[in-house]
């Protein structure tokens, strides 16, 4: 097993006998608190619950293969991160609509995520695949304004200003 990032909440593991990833989650004992009171879900308890409710919404993911309360097993998916697409084609805006699309309909489903950026998403024969589930959250009361003030750090004035359009 060959570690790709090892950091301080959480660490990915690539096994290229199975070509699958491994990450564990170590969170803070805080959040531990809010795990056992179930305020929020595990993060890999999470993170498979995301998956199928972003798969419901059309929104592709990537294959889980088992979970636990703080890891995941998933498929290695083939296929570029979208930061590293958009520099080597610059002219597929269709790619950076279908972005768009996406985090419009996370939005107006009522998940909230706070990081969006292009690092998170993989481009795969030209369609788009959600990363880092565990951290998306359903709420009750919108958190668009949240998400969308975050983003700006994130992508283009451009982009946001489409994303607004389709709230």
């Amino acid at each position: 097993m060959q570690t790709i990032v090892s950091g301080k909440r959480s660490s990915v593991f690539f096994n290229p006998k199975n070509n699958t990833y491994l990450k564990t989650f170590s969170p803070k004992f805080s959040s531990k608190i809010k795990f056992f009171l179930k305020f929020r879900k595990y993060p890999g308890e999470n993170f498979f619950y995301i998956s199928t409710r972003l798969n419901k919404l059309n929104i592709k993911t990537v294959e889980i293969l088992n979970f636990t309360k703080y890891s995941v097993t998933t498929n290695r998916l083939e296929g570029d991160i979208l930061f590293d697409y958009l520099n080597k084609f610059p002219e597929n805006k269709e790619i950076i609509y279908r972005y768009i699309e996406l985090v419009s309909k996370v939005l107006n489903n009522n998940l909230y995520y706070g990081d969006f950026n292009l690092f998170n998403f993989i481009v795969k024969e030209n369609e788009l695949y959600a990363l880092d589930l565990e951290d998306y959250k359903p709420y009750i009361f919108s958190n668009k304004k949240e998400a969308i003030r975050r983003l700006y750090s994130k992508v283009d004035s451009w982009i946001i200003d489409e994303i607004i359009k389709k709230l």
